[in-house]
């Protein structure tokens, strides 16, 4: 613990620092940052003191006063702390002190809205003991997919539906709220499997999406966030190169995650040990479809086509690897789903690997 005297405690860690950084006694790998550097609209600001979790993001800031700071200057600095936290998006907590009181705000849903509570976030508990979750070698062997996690089960809606639930039974969203926090972090979640399938069949990969080794919902959350915003900067980079004005067309995902630190951290709990990648075509699509009940269709104008009228639709046009196929009412995407698992059982065993990629990533719209 650092215990605060009479002065910033700045000026009481940063004799223990070592090139404005050393590592924070009793936490998982993270570093104390005295004046880290913040961008700030159009100008830089200094964080009197930051936390940086173990892939070195920021998501707690502190601002430290003398004891005989005045009022006006106490209010000030808790302006500029909100600042600070509205600017960096993996950051959610923020503490200010004197040494005498101490003021502890959460960023909400909103980035520019703020909470007060008690203390930071616990740290330490299960999250620590546990183990990191790193890729299943004996999976891959099995020819039980890639990824090395467990392939998703035919009952994963129930595991879809219990992330929905969670989403707005913890932060009170509306249904089609939650559905589109829904699908950016299943967004992020295949970005992340992505990337562990690009090591070799025989590597162990950690992976992100995780609450393994976290010591707290912030330090997930803050994760999350970050994993999200290189998923949508990736997809950004490679369709901006092949879809003119893409960035207009990306809809939700061009918002960030906007749940709480203890829903969002929830939410992964729920889904952190099976592969999206890995699991057939139709169960992927099955499950988007049955997490939404009838009276979230109603609500938000979507009646989906009964399975035998999607599969009799795309016998009918037969699509081939060479074409592009539009559903310019696309709910659920059970007919680009459908399309796909189609010309993958027809054409997947002649067709060179390249040909198939190019259809999987550019061809369905």
């Amino acid at each position: 613990m650092l215990r605060l005297k009479d002065e910033p405690l700045r000026n009481q860690i940063r004799p223990k620092a070592t090139s404005k950084s050393t590592s924070v006694s009793g936490c998982l790998g993270e570093k104390i940052i005295v004046e880290e550097t913040v961008p700030v609209a159009t100008a830089d600001k200094q964080s009197d003191i930051s936390i940086r979790n173990d892939r070195g993001r920021t998501y707690i800031y502190l601002e430290t006063k003398s004891s005989s700071v005045s009022n006006a200057d106490y209010e000030r600095a808790e302006r500029q702390l909100e600042t600070y936290l509205s600017a960096t998006h993996t950051a959610t907590i923020g503490l200010l002190t004197n040494g005498i009181s101490t003021k502890v705000i959460r960023k909400k849903v909103n980035p520019n809205d703020f909470e007060y509570i008690a203390d930071i976030p616990d740290y330490g508990g299960q999250a620590i003991s546990r183990g990191r979750l790193v890729r299943d070698l004996e999976i891959i062997k099995a020819n039980r997919g890639k990824v090395g996690l467990t392939p998703l089960p035919a009952r994963y809606q129930n595991i879809l539906f219990e992330a929905h639930s969670a989403m707005r039974d913890i932060d009170g969203l509306h249904d089609d709220n939650a559905l589109d926090e829904l699908s950016k972090i299943l967004y992020a979640k295949i970005y992340d499997e992505r990337l562990a399938t690009q090591a070799g069949e025989k590597e162990e990969v950690e992976f992100r999406f995780q609450t393994y080794g976290k010591g707290s919902a912030s330090e997930v959350a803050s994760e999350i966030r970050d994993l999200y915003k290189d998923a949508c900067d990736y997809d950004l980079r490679v369709y901006s190169q092949r879809i003119p004005g893409y960035d207009r067309s990306r809809g939700v995902f061009r918002e960030q995650i906007g749940l709480s630190d203890v829903a969002l951290s929830r939410v992964v709990e729920i889904m952190e040990n099976y592969s999206i990648i890995d699991a057939p075509t139709n169960i992927k699509s099955a499950a988007f479809q049955q997490v939404l009940s009838n009276a979230i269709r109603a609500g938000m104008g979507q009646y989906f086509t009964p399975d035998p009228v999607v599969r009799l639709g795309v016998e009918v046009a037969s699509p081939r690897p060479q074409d592009l196929i539009l559903d310019p009412f696309c709910g659920s995407g059970h007919f680009l789903s459908t399309s796909l698992e189609y010309v993958d059982q027809h054409f997947s065993a002649h067709t060179a690997d390249y040909v198939m990629y190019q259809f999987k990533m550019f061809h369905l719209h």
